[in-house]
């Protein structure tokens, strides 16, 4: 919810100017400011996580997915969650 809430803060003082230039220009703004957002949050957002905690960006992508599931909480806890059991996998694959 904060990165969408975040993202129509940024968008607003832009939309505003961009409406006293033309409404065109208002909503290709718009437009322009829900296509980053959705780009950010869908490909950005899962491939940094990934990165940032060695598992796949599409595994990211499922444990947020699976996560709201359980509400805010879920969707939180979800990529720590995934990185912990990532850890204990390792653990036990080198063991065997």
């Amino acid at each position: 919810m904060t990165p969408i809430f975040g993202a129509f803060l940024g968008a607003f003082p832009a939309l505003i100017l961009a409406l006293f230039e033309s409404p065109t220009t208002a909503v290709l703004t718009a437009v322009s400011f829900f296509a980053i957002q959705q780009f950010e949050s869908s490909v950005l957002t899962p491939r940094v996580q990934g990165q940032a905690v060695r598992v796949h960006p599409i595994l990211v992508l499922l444990a947020v997915v699976a996560g709201q599931v359980a509400g805010l909480d879920g969707a939180i806890l979800a990529v720590p969650a995934l990185a912990i059991l990532r850890v204990i996998l390792d653990f036990f694959c080198l063991q065997l």
